[in-house]
C-alpha cells in the first residue's frame, strides 16, 4: 500500500459505512410504516400472513 492509496480507502470505507446506515434507517422507517398499515387494515394483515418472506425480503431489500 502506497501512502496515497491508505486515506482513498479510509474515505471510500467512511462512506461505504454511511451509505449502510442510511439504508438501514430507510428499511427500518419502511418496515415501521408497513406496521402501522397493517395494524390499521386487516386485508394487509391477512396478506402479511400469507406471504411472510415476501415483507422480509421487501424491508431488507
Amino acid at each position: 500500500m502506497t501512502q496515497i492509496s491508505i486515506p482513498e480507502w479510509l474515505l471510500l470505507t467512511r462512506y461505504s459505512l454511511q451509505n449502510q446506515q442510511k439504508k438501514m434507517v430507510v428499511s427500518l422507517f419502511g418496515t415501521i410504516m408497513t406496521q402501522a398499515h397493517c395494524k390499521s387494515r386487516s386485508d394487509l394483515l391477512q396478506r402479511r400472513d400469507k406471504l411472510p418472506g415476501a415483507t422480509l425480503t421487501q424491508s431488507f431489500a
